[in-house]
């Protein structure tokens, strides 16, 4: 989280609106990896380290044949992954990047999408490798490696970027994130695979079968895509890249600051989780107290990061053509709070029946693109299409408070 803070200080400061713009942009289009990973990760990962825990407890009764099924799926399902990824998103975002900026001949956007997409592609590799071992209870090592491994990746980005290379810094990153796995995962994967691997291709039936039963999990993750990431596609399309970067450079900041504030709530959720087995009206009370918490915490530090940007650092830096104006400022922090608190409505929910949010969030994924879309082609301006947001995030609000208010029962 620091080290996104960082990046998005030193993009503010290091290069124009315009080629910020593009930056954030592409890492709206590379986000695509959320529409095609689908939350088949997380389910892979419990899955197969169920079977394999199940190996190591009774091995009579849960053969390597059975751990083996899982092994080679996950093989199939990461190379399978990144090469639809490569082949749809590369070009799709080539035309939609070229639609805005295919008259600019000042920024040199075509090689680094091309590089950016196709090594990105590669991270579907990656995290099956990541799986794996990780499912074989090497769940430290994995963690700890990642960690180092994304740290070292923002440091290539952050140097890249001091360098005037941005957008040339996206490739940089998920090149050092594809070495430094290998380096780092190459020992491990090849012992674990000595134990349980066996190359075979995946039986139809079994793939078809395990991709059924996720179809649900698959439409929530795959829809959210567009709902996080139609507000800044659109944003750069309609309004152009200058407009694109100084909303990118706040929202990033403001993510970070999200995350932050909600940092105590996420960490305790699994003590909720105990909670609510034997006393569900503390447990819900506890929870509701946290979201409190977080939530003032996020209007402290938003008020004074508003302070830092628009009143203390003009006076020693020329930030203010960088950056949007109070009022988008103000209607993006209150849509980040919306969010936060939506969220932790549909993280305590989860914790008591399968997927209650499920309907809440595939309308909000749906409509919420397509109203944003309508808007900006009746009035192209930043502050009414950041208005509108906000005006229809208080109604989704509304609602997540009434479905959390019918599962806990709480007035």
């Amino acid at each position: 989280m620091l080290s996104g803070v960082l990046v998005s200080v030193l993009l503010l400061v290091n290069i124009s609106n315009e080629l910020r713009g593009v930056f954030y942009t592409m890492q709206s289009l590379l986000a695509a990896q959320i529409l095609f990973d689908g939350g088949m990760s997380l389910i892979l990962l419990k899955r197969t380290s169920k079977v394999i825990r199940n190996h190591n407890l009774q091995p009579g009764r849960y053969s390597k044949k059975r751990v083996n099924k899982y092994l080679n799926f996950l093989k199939l399902w990461g190379y399978f992954s990144s090469i639809l990824y490569v082949v749809i998103v590369t070009p799709l975002g080539y035309l939609y990047l070229n639609s805005t900026l295919g008259s600019n001949v000042e920024i040199d956007w075509k090689l680094p999408w091309l590089l950016a997409s196709t090594l990105s592609g590669a991270m579907f590799v990656i995290r099956s490798k990541q799986i794996f071992i990780e499912s074989s209870l090497d769940i430290d090592f994995v963690q700890l490696s990642s960690a180092l491994i994304v740290l070292i990746s923002f440091g290539v980005l952050a140097a890249m970027i001091f360098m005037g290379l941005a957008l040339y810094g996206l490739s940089a990153y998920y090149f050092s994130m594809y070495i430094f796995s290998y380096i780092f995962f190459k020992e491990k994967y090849i012992k674990n695979s000595r134990i349980f691997y066996k190359n075979e291709n995946p039986r139809i039936g079994f793939v078809k079968k395990f991709v059924k039963s996720q179809i649900k999990l698959f439409l929530t993750y795959s829809i959210g895509f567009f709902y996080w990431n139609s507000l800044p596609l659109i944003i750069f399309k309609f309004l152009g890249p200058e407009v694109a970067g100084k909303w990118g450079a706040v929202n990033s900041v403001l993510g970070g600051v999200s995350q932050l504030s909600n940092s105590r709530v996420i960490a305790n959720i699994s003590l909720h989780a105990n909670s609510l087995s034997t006393k569900r009206d503390h447990a819900t009370a506890y929870f509701e107290k946290m979201m409190v918490v977080s939530a003032t915490i996020f209007c402290a530090l938003s008020i004074l990061l508003g302070v830092v940007l628009y009143v203390l650092a003009p006076i020693y830096f020329n930030i203010s053509t960088r950056i949007t104006g109070w009022a988008e400022y103000f209607l993006m922090c209150s849509v980040f709070l919306i969010n936060m608190l939506i969220g932790n409505y549909a993280l305590a929910g989860r914790l008591v029946k399968n997927e209650p949010y499920f309907l809440f969030s595939f309308i909000v994924n749906v409509l919420t693109p397509l109203m944003l879309l309508m808007a900006i082609n009746f009035h192209d301006d930043l502050v009414a299409l950041l208005f509108l947001n906000f005006i229809i995030h208080v109604a989704y609000m509304l609602w997540a408070r009434s479905i959390h208010s019918k599962i806990f029962k709480w007035g």
